[in-house]
């Protein structure tokens, strides 16, 4: 990798469709290793995205797969868990170090191919993709992707608040 190219970071919701959709959307984007950052790693409405099926139809497809939910995922808005402006606090329960390291884990991950994020959440605007990760990678200086249900790329923007 060049050096003064920033790595480019992907992320993607499958909402409810089925993981052949996915998989064609990450193919147009040339994604190597699929990331799933979900705390809970399965889905009643989309069985291809319990997290067993994931592994399977991800190394089918001959993509990388890692679960990194338990350090990386987002969780319910509960009482308590929204900070004063509104967003979505990362996990407390998430060890500072231990989410610093999963993000310099998927940074990593990068070199060896692009690595999409993968969530639940199709919008990209209400998932904790943007609102905690994408912020997090553009420190350690990255540029994230959020791949649309319609399979464009667009860059993260931060949130102007309104």
């Amino acid at each position: 990798m060049n050096p003064e190219t920033k790595p480019r970071i992907f992320t993607v919701g499958h909402g409810n469709a089925p993981f052949q959709e996915i998989e064609r959307i990450l193919r147009l984007h040339g994604v190597a290793t699929l990331v799933d950052v979900r705390s809970a790693p399965y889905s009643k409405y989309a069985p291809d995205f319990r997290k067993s099926a994931l592994a399977e139809y991800a190394a089918a497809a001959g993509l990388g797969y890692r679960w990194m939910g338990d350090r990386l995922g987002g969780r319910e808005a509960e009482s308590g868990q929204m900070s004063a402006d509104g967003e979505v606090d990362p996990r407390p329960e998430v060890d500072p170090a231990s989410f610093v390291g999963a993000l310099a884990e998927v940074v990593a991950l990068n070199e060896t191919g692009p690595v999409v994020l993968l969530c639940a959440e199709r919008d990209p605007d209400h998932c904790h993709r943007s609102i905690i990760l994408a912020p997090q990678l553009e420190i350690l200086g990255c540029e994230v992707f959020h791949i649309l249900p319609d399979a464009t790329a667009h860059r993260h923007q931060p949130s102007l608040g309104i």
